[in-house]
């Protein structure tokens, strides 16, 4: 997600001084531009209670960031957050609003704070820019007057105030959005998490494919996996996984079941498994039956990685239910203790002590420290993670 907005976060709240109908709070020069962010992705904070309210706040937020260049983009691709919150009689300060955003740094520094998050009347939309990597905020901004007390947009002076509200909104960096965007991502490579509903084959490879020849015959040997992958002279890779052979034009695949495999690969495989230079027959599923016909049940979908991999079994799609005496969900149907946090939308996955997040299922996971979840999760003890309803491996 080098071309989004995805290092700072902005936060409508309906709240503010109706001496000072729209102000602005920013960790930066008044004239300069954003300090290099250019792409963003919005959260809803909390609601107003009023749905069309709601939506058409975060269409007046998505069109006036348009206005200043920023583009909208994937949470793991952006560098920039927007999260819109709505002040209501029971919620009425910055503090509440993120009370549970684990570490989330809403607080301005005192070289930068002219508003440090006190309260606000009901009302007043306030727009908050997080860093993504950082979580830090940079920029605020409020209009008082826009939501009335029933949750629908106020009559009067409300589109006047959002229009200033809207060209206050910080300029995107120019030099930013390019495939050499200084900012990046808001997530650094690291482990590979997978989610399957199917069985899985994992083949790690220690590095890139390094090939060496296979004694007396014209298979060349991926040398640097523990298991059997071979690849013929016209290029087809060929690995070994139970009683059968799964075939690929490359090593990352896609893997399907065998066809037609090179006579001498058979006993290249048993010739190297007597001398236990790989692995034993891989038991994920077979690729063929007894008769030697496919199983199409048994086979596995294969995945080859070059990078740590851990994997979660899914039982169909995943279904998530509130954990008692909590607001995080969990997942009750997953093999590892899945939890996502309602506030902001992140999942959050504990695999052999050690905690990971992500935006989405598919990635990329970002490896965190226990000061970094949410308050919810930092009070389930290790014993309960260990017995949360889930299905087996």
């Amino acid at each position: 997600m080098s071309k989004y907005f995805g290092a700072a976060a902005i936060v409508i709240l309906s709240a503010a001084s109706c001496a000072h109908p729209v102000a602005v709070t920013r960790g930066f020069p008044k004239n300069a531009a954003s300090a290099g962010y250019t792409t963003y992705f919005l959260l809803q904070g909390t609601s107003s209670g009023n749905a069309g309210t709601d939506t058409q706040l975060v269409s007046d937020v998505e069109i006036a960031l348009a206005g200043k260049g920023w583009v909208e983009v994937a949470p793991q691709d952006a560098q920039a957050i927007i999260v819109t919150h709505v002040v209501t009689k029971a919620k009425h300060s910055v503090e509440v609003f993120y009370d549970g955003w684990a570490d989330w740094t809403w607080r301005f520094t005192k070289a930068d704070s002219r508003n440090r998050g006190g309260q606000y009347s009901a009302g007043t939309v306030v727009v908050d820019a997080f860093d993504a990597r950082t979580r830090h905020v940079f920029w605020r901004a409020s209009a008082s007057g826009i939501v009335a007390l029933d949750g629908r947009r106020a009559a009067g002076e409300s589109d006047r105030r959002l229009d200033r509200l809207a060209r206050a909104m910080p300029d995107s960096d120019p030099r930013m959005g390019r495939d050499t965007d200084e900012r990046g991502p808001t997530t650094a490579i690291g482990t590979i998490v997978i989610f399957a509903q199917v069985p899985v084959a994992l083949v790690l490879i220690d590095g890139p494919p390094s090939y060496t020849p296979v004694p007396d015959s014209a298979l060349e040997r991926v040398a640097n996996t523990p298991s059997f992958m071979i690849r013929d002279g016209a290029g087809m890779h060929y690995l070994r996984i139970a009683s059968g052979w799964m075939e690929a034009d490359t090593v990352e695949g896609p893997w399907t079941i065998a066809g037609t495999v090179p006579p001498a690969a058979e006993e290249a495989f048993q010739r190297m498994r007597a001398k236990s230079r790989v692995l034993p027959e891989m038991t994920y599923g077979a690729p063929r039956d007894e008769a030697g016909t496919a199983a199409a049940g048994d086979v596995p979908m294969v995945v080859v990685s070059t990078r740590p991999v851990r994997l979660v079994g899914t039982d169909g799609q995943l279904r998530f239910d509130v954990l008692k005496g909590t607001s995080i969900l969990y997942a009750r149907n997953a093999t590892a203790p899945l939890f996502k946090e309602p506030t902001d939308g992140e999942l959050y996955v504990c695999l052999d002590d050690e905690w990971y997040r992500a935006w989405t299922l598919d990635g990329p996971w970002q490896k965190i420290s226990d000061e970094k979840l949410p308050a919810d999760l930092t009070r389930i003890p290790a014993t309960v993670l260990q017995i949360i309803p889930r299905v087996k491996h």
